[in-house]
């Protein structure tokens, strides 16, 4: 190339060698040019002409005018079949068009004509990588980097291909390395704040897309990001402020409702939620996510039949989307249609095997349809996808304690209490297991603790009041169901406190019924 660029300054000099009699007969005659300078002027006009082509397709493909892009490129690859840059380009192009198959075919055709273009190597390892070739594209972005240890685009692309393999410490390790190359890459910033987010690093994740903004403050999506981030770390006005930032940017920007509902349904301000879903629908019609969260806010707020509806729309545009199965059948739960119910988390479970809060929410409607042995496998099912959950325990504790196993029972709530300490429920159940096997001692030390952690747990101080009048203290007995009762009459439950009403008339008529009959039947399972 830089003798092709001596010999253009050659020409635009004019120096051309002639034959004395050529000069001689200058002005009778035309000049005659020599064959292999004839060649040599073709063959430079048609490398000028392929930079011209080259130029302009990567100014169109820049701008996103793809198919003009592509165009340009390949008049170039006529005019010269051997120019890498130009392979390189139309690969570029061809990527952007979702071709991924031709796109490789051209980073191939510019690394055979040139095996150290490591830019190359690079847009391969992308279309690699959205081909699913993940091993491939981590390969291509290695030899990237060999090429030159500096590439923090290479780095960077190389974390994105190794967090989506699962290696998150390898992402996290490319990620730091591209900033350390180049601090102001902001993608490696966004990017790196989302592995973070995922893995649960949230004050990192923060940290990152703070780092986005201040590179780019017009780049809406990473205030959403922040958003969710402070979201889930419980900054709950700071996330709203997020997402209204990222809506004073783009008032359009669905995506900005859609999270924004969810930081208000969680805060329990179902009726902004069910706004935020609208406006995310108005932008954006078949936004499935909105449906769901509209449904969710709906569903809490009691209008069941709206809930459904936003479900069945969901399940519409996305007939895979098995967490719209699993809230609708919360809604037929709801509604008490537990067959359509059962059949919901069934085809949420074919879509996603592993999605637990299905087997959770069936294994209860499970048990209070009263097939206990169904329950306990699906809470077997949620213990072994996440066997840190706690809950879980307790209700397959339930399940077992009704079906008789009360050693598993027992066993069920110790687990829970192992992992939580501090879980007031555990106590209150398995009290209720140890009542029921005639440990009544037992079952008022774990009362006991339940009202410790909770001093509000009305359900706690009506079973213990159960417990100590069946242990004939009455007095205490009749100190704990009158605090059931006003615990339950400022919780607005009539009916609990209409229960624990009666039963310390039942204490002081102790002569006229025989209360320990009552005592078992008498428990709030909560």
């Amino acid at each position: 190339m830089k003798g092709l660029k001596a010999i253009v300054a050659i020409l635009a000099l004019g120096v051309i060698v002639e034959s004395p009699t050529a000069a001689a007969e200058h002005n009778l005659t035309k000049t005659k040019v020599k064959p292999e300078l004839t060649t040599l002027l073709a063959e430079i006009k048609k490398a000028q002409d392929a930079q011209f082509y080259l130029k302009q397709g990567q100014n169109l493909a820049n701008s996103g005018n793809i198919k003009g892009a592509i165009e340009n490129f390949d008049q170039a690859l006529r005019l010269n079949p051997n120019y890498p840059e130009a392979y390189f380009g139309r690969g570029f192009a061809r990527y952007r068009s979702g071709d991924l198959k031709a796109a490789i075919e051209d980073y191939n055709q510019a690394l055979r004509l040139n095996p150290n273009y490591a830019g190359a190597y690079v847009g391969r390892g992308n279309a690699r990588n959205d081909y699913g070739d993940l091993k491939g594209a981590i390969e291509d972005y290695n030899q990237a980097i060999r090429l030159d240890p500096n590439y923090a685009e290479a780095y960077h692309n190389r974390g994105n291909a190794r967090d989506d393999s699962g290696d998150v410490k390898g992402a996290i390790e490319d990620y730091n390395q591209a900033l350390r190359i180049n601090p102001n890459l902001f993608e490696a910033y966004h990017n790196r704040g989302i592995t973070r987010y995922r893995s649960g690093d949230l004050k990192s994740a923060i940290e990152d897309f703070s780092q986005v903004i201040r590179l780019n403050p017009h780049y809406a999506q990473a205030y959403i990001k922040r958003g969710n981030a402070r979201n889930d770390s419980g900054d709950v006005k700071g996330a709203i402020e997020d997402y209204n930032q990222a809506l004073h940017l783009n008032p359009k920007l669905a995506e900005a409702y859609y999270h924004r509902a969810i930081t208000r349904y969680r805060s329990g301000d179902l009726k902004a939620a069910i706004e935020d879903d609208n406006q995310a629908l108005r932008f954006n019609p078949n936004y499935a996510g909105a449906y769901v969260g509209r449904g969710n806010a709906r569903n809490d707020s009691g209008d069941l039949k709206g809930a459904i509806e936003d479900y069945n729309q969901a399940i519409r545009l996305h007939p895979n989307y098995a967490e719209a199965y699993t809230e609708r059948g919360n809604a037929r739960d709801d509604s008490g249609d537990v067959k359509g119910a059962i059949e919901d988390y069934n085809q949420a479970l074919r879509i996603n095997p592993n999605l637990f809060e299905a087997y959770h929410n069936r294994g209860i409607t499970r048990y209070r349809s009263g097939d206990l042995k169904s329950a306990i496998e699906d809470f077997s099912q949620v213990i072994r996808l996440n066997p840190h959950y706690a809950q879980a325990y307790i209700k397959r504790g339930n399940a077992r304690d009704d079906s008789g196993d009360v050693k598993g029972a027992i066993e069920d709530y110790n687990q829970a209490l192992h992992l939580n300490p501090n879980l007031a429920e555990a106590y209150y159940h398995r009290a209720i297991t140890r009542y029921r096997s005639d440990d009544a001692k037992g079952a008022i030390e774990d009362y006991n603790q339940a009202i410790r952690l909770n001093p509000h747990y009305a359900q706690a101080y009506y079973n213990r009041g159960l417990v100590r009048a069946n242990l004939r203290d009455d007095n205490l007995a009749i100190d704990d169901l009158q605090t059931a009762a006003n615990l339950f009459q400022k919780q607005g439950n009539t009916d609990k406190y209409q229960a624990a009403l009666e039963k310390i008339k039942q204490i002081r008529r102790r002569d006229e019924i025989d209360l320990a009959a009552l005592v078992p039947d008498g428990f709030f399972d909560s």
